[in-house]
């Protein structure tokens, strides 16, 4: 049965309701949307800034923060030149104690590498050491000058030659003897045995300097039969 309105009341109906209000986000996600497009823009255009200075700063800002960079790179070349200038003034200072400068001296005498026959012996003096400062151990109060000689028989017959009684010269005269006692120190027994064939037999005599000096001009080499008054001088210079 249907109901009917009670007499002086509106009929019961309910108020119509329309459709559920909806809150509207439309807006809100295109804000933020602009907002996310504009620090996107915003991030590229900093990162294209900053690579267009790191890009324009090598011509200036290299040279800037590192003005002695070509300076680094010369003192090395510099310092090459110094090490070998150093090493050939180390090699000429070690012939400061040999006349000459390199120009013989003495052209009237028999000179390096050629042989002289003197008393039934030939001598040949192969080399010069200057500017030694130790043998075997012992270093010398200024240097040591060190002849090489090859000394032979020349009479078909063993020969004896000895290590002593040589004399080295300055330009000037003035003389010193060999260092006996070094020498005899480092194993030289100062007596040698020449083959009756002519082998030459090679030796070493020391000199000490006695003072800086003392150039080295020429050497008188004895026989060892009658002693310094017995020798032959032989030019060191040339």
């Amino acid at each position: 049965m249907n109901q009917m309105s009670q007499p002086g009341f509106p009929p019961n109906h309910e108020p119509a309701q329309g459709p559920p209000r909806r809150t509207s986000f439309r807006w809100m996600w295109l804000g933020l949307g602009g907002v996310l497009v504009l620090a996107v823009v915003a991030a590229i255009v900093f990162v294209a800034l900053s690579t267009s200075a790191d890009e324009s700063e090598p011509d200036g800002g290299v040279a800037d923060d590192h003005p002695d960079a070509d300076a680094e790179t010369d003192p090395g070349a510099e310092g090459d030149t110094q090490d070998t200038t150093d090493t050939d003034a180390e090699a000429d200072a070690g012939n400061d104690s040999l006349a000459g400068d390199g120009e013989r001296q003495n052209p009237e005498l028999p000179g390096l590498n050629e042989e002289v026959t003197h008393e039934g012996l030939v001598f040949t003096v192969t080399g010069v050491e200057t500017g030694v400062q130790d043998l075997g151990g012992y270093p010398p109060p200024v240097e040591y000058v060190v002849l090489h000689v090859d000394v032979a028989s020349d009479t078909g017959e063993q020969e004896t030659f000895r290590t002593e009684g040589h004399r080295l010269y300055t330009p000037e005269g003035d003389r010193i003897s060999e260092d006996f006692t070094t020498m005899w120190l480092n194993g030289d027994t100062h007596r040698h045995d020449l083959a009756a064939d002519g082998t030459p037999v090679s030796v070493e005599i020391a000199f000490s300097l006695p003072d800086e000096d003392f150039q080295a001009s020429y050497v008188g080499l004895s026989t060892g039969e009658i002693g310094p008054a017995d020798e032959v001088e032989i030019d060191l210079t040339g």
